[in-house]
């Protein structure tokens, strides 16, 4: 049987590392927005630290973190679909 805990032990370290480095890297970047869903993450930044962002990340962390980009201007997060214009976002399920 599964342990009724594995499901909590990475969300703890996940916890530890947005405090130790994550929150560091997110402050040095022009981070626009953190959002965070168990283990789906979702960063919105300025597209020109995009390169130096991403290396940031698996250098500093454990984890290796493969970005999902958006594409035609539509980034798919949690089962919605984010549509971006000009002045406005749409969500679509």
């Amino acid at each position: 049987m599964r342990n009724p805990t594995s499901t909590l032990s990475p969300q703890f370290y996940l916890q530890h590392l947005e405090k130790t480095k994550i929150f560091d890297i997110l402050c040095s970047s022009e981070v626009v927005g953190y959002f965070k869903y168990v283990n789906d993450i979702l960063i919105v930044y300025n597209q020109n630290t995009d390169i130096e962002f991403q290396k940031a990340f698996n250098n500093n962390t454990e984890f290796n973190f493969i970005p999902d980009r958006e594409t035609d201007y539509k980034l798919n997060f949690l089962d919605s679909t984010i549509a971006r214009t000009t002045n406005t976002l749409s969500f679509n399920i």
